[in-house]
């Protein structure tokens, strides 16, 4: 495995119910089936930051994705961190 793979695997950022890499978001669905949503950074048209909750429209007739967050602090370090591998 190269390394580049093992940064891929390591969450830069975990919110608990979602977590954010260095290519994509993860974020977790469902009560009683659980499942994992996927949108790579290429995906992404926008992110949109409002108090603790952040925005993420998506290309084409995706649904946008809505990550509450416990603190305004925390919300804006995941926008940084998605405009930083999204460049």
């Amino acid at each position: 495995m190269s390394d580049m793979d093992a940064d891929m695997s390591v969450p830069l950022y975990d919110g608990g119910s979602f977590r954010l890499y260095g290519n994509r978001i993860e974020k977790d669905k469902g009560l009683f089936f659980k499942s994992t949503e996927v949108t790579y950074y290429d995906d992404v048209v926008s992110a949109r930051l409002a108090g603790r909750t952040l925005t993420i429209a998506r290309t084409g007739w995706k649904p946008s994705i809505m990550l509450d967050f416990r603190r305004k602090e925390h919300a804006r370090v995941a926008l940084d961190i998605i405009n930083l591998c999204k460049s």
